[in-house]
């Protein structure tokens, strides 16, 4: 039996902020959802035979929690909330995933727009979000 380490709010796909197990459905439950957040100072953890992750909400101001024995899906999408115009580095501990280098060939949106003002990068502890390097020159 596959369990989910925290509360189930169904207002923002599947967030987790506790610490109760939450059992998964046998492995279902994360399988369709809009995305999965994980707050800072929570932990998802898998047990068992759990669909892979396909879409992560990450707050940029508050940061993200830890990660157990998770699997990505092959393609995806990462979302960042929350990000300031001259962005951000959000640390984020890779050990906990499977297969990590999945995220390489995911998609990274701001808002859940592909940005065009800014940069992401996955680095060895986490995410850089920056503005293109170079300068703008503005016509009025």
């Amino acid at each position: 039996e596959a369990f989910a380490s925290g509360a189930v709010r169904s207002d923002a796909g599947f967030a987790f902020t506790s610490t109760a197990a939450v059992p998964s459905e046998s492995g279902t439950a994360l399988r369709n959802v809009s995305g999965v957040s994980v707050a800072s100072g929570a932990t998802l953890k898998y047990v068992g035979d759990v669909a892979p992750v396909s879409k992560l909400t990450i707050d940029a101001a508050e940061g993200v929690g830890m990660f157990e024995n998770v699997t990505l899906a092959a393609s995806g999408t990462v979302d960042f909330v929350n990000v300031p115009e001259e962005g951000a580095v959000v640390a984020m501990d890779w050990a906990g995933f499977a297969n990590p280098e999945a995220m390489d060939g995911w998609t990274y949106t701001v808002d859940g727009e592909i940005p065009d003002e800014l940069v992401i990068k996955r680095t060895s502890s986490g995410f850089k979000i920056m503005p293109p390097k170079g300068f703008k020159i503005i016509f009025r």
